[in-house]
């Protein structure tokens, strides 16, 4: 996945978001690199396909060597998106390829859209002023569908639970810029990775919490004033958990 954003250029940083209120680490783990003025937001689905809730299943053909063998379903993703751009096929015969795996049951937990595999950008987004910087609003929903897509998929609730935070995550020590990225989680997907809904820049820290935070308020209330988070041809309902107070301390704060 890659989303733009103006940075500086060539910078990088591996950066696992700091969380003070002692919630699951996984939750802030991302990779963050900066490449000619563009932020790429990286991510890796960790379960394996020889994972105990899973069925069973196993890599019989010898012609792989114990170290190209794909034990991840983040792996075979991988190999199956570079067989997809290398031989330019199209997303109709993508498509067809992943439902033929989905009646596999070693596959049936691979995205169905061949833009997850492909890791498609989303559409552009404007940059805004906001709180004394720029943001880039990458969307609630479109972060909650990747998640979902990620997910086992006979784990998806019939309610989700959202969590969001944000907090600086340094690019690196001797960096002016500060980075804000706001993310969300959903506690009641077991297993599930975070996703990136917006991120702030700017040479201090954001200046008005209200401001900071409307875009992902704004398009909340929206996508729940619509009935729910828009999956696979339903609507889910979701409830945000509260934790606002917090968010808006560690911005308002030093």
């Amino acid at each position: 996945m890659q989303d733009n954003l103006s940075i500086s250029d060539s910078e990088t940083a591996n950066d696992q978001f700091y969380n003070p209120n002692n919630l699951d680490d996984q939750f802030y783990n991302h990779n963050i690199v900066y490449d000619d003025g563009v932020v790429m937001l990286d991510r890796e689905n960790s379960f394996s396909l020889n994972d105990s809730s899973q069925s069973s299943c196993s890599w019989s053909d010898d012609s792989f060597s114990s170290e190209e063998e794909p034990d991840t379903l983040f792996d075979f993703e991988k190999r199956l998106g570079d067989v997809f751009e290398s031989t330019n096929m199209t997303h109709v015969q993508m498509k067809k390829i992943l439902e033929v795996l989905h009646t596999h049951p070693c596959f049936r937990y691979l995205p169905k859209d061949p833009r997850t595999i492909l890791k498609t950008p989303r559409a552009s987004a404007p940059i805004i002023p906001s709180a004394g910087g720029e943001y880039l609003h990458l969307g609630f929903e479109e972060a909650v569908s990747i998640i979902l897509n990620s997910s086992l998929q006979n784990r998806i609730p019939d309610k989700l639970l959202i969590d969001f935070f944000t907090d600086e995550a340094a690019l690196d020590k001797n960096s002016n810029i500060r980075i804000w990225p706001t993310e969300i989680r959903i506690p009641n997907i077991d297993r599930s990775d975070p996703e990136v809904v917006g991120v702030w820049k700017g040479d201090v820290k954001p200046t008005d919490s209200v401001e900071l935070m409307k875009p992902f308020v704004d398009d909340i209330l929206s996508v729940n004033n619509s009935g729910g988070v828009f999956y696979n041809n339903i609507q889910i309902p979701f409830e945000i958990r509260n934790r606002s107070s917090s968010t808006f301390k560690s911005v308002e704060s030093g």
